[in-house]
């Protein structure tokens, strides 16, 4: 894309050119150049929520692991903060919990006023 806009300033400094025809092709130039950027940023966030997804498994992992045999038989806390992001009550009583993987399940009110 830069060598493209060089080869544009370069032909229009050496070059008798129509300087609206000029203005326009410099403008789709950096309108290009503009979009590749763009989706650049967004490959590159995409890239840390995946990496930040990663960290988080590896430590939710690793927790399992040093719990041995003994998996989950009882509320474990410090499991709780490691996998659960946030847990919205809406008003009819229904529960989302939303895990820290972006995952989101719904529990109803009726079922979890039975537990």
């Amino acid at each position: 894309m830069t060598a493209l806009t060089r080869k544009c300033i370069q032909e229009n400094a050496t070059i008798a050119l129509n300087q609206d025809d000029y203005a326009q092709r410099v403008s789709a130039l950096q309108a290009r150049y503009d979009k590749a950027v763009e989706k650049l940023v967004d490959v590159e966030n995409r890239r840390l929520e995946r990496s930040a997804k990663r960290t988080n498994i590896t430590r939710f992992l690793k927790a399992l692991i040093k719990r041995g045999d003994d998996l989950v038989k009882d509320f474990d806390e410090e499991l709780w903060y490691i996998t659960v992001d946030c847990i919205t009550v809406d008003a009819d009583g229904r529960l989302v919990v939303r895990f820290r993987d972006g995952f989101d399940v719904e529990v109803s009110a009726n079922i979890w006023r039975k537990a």
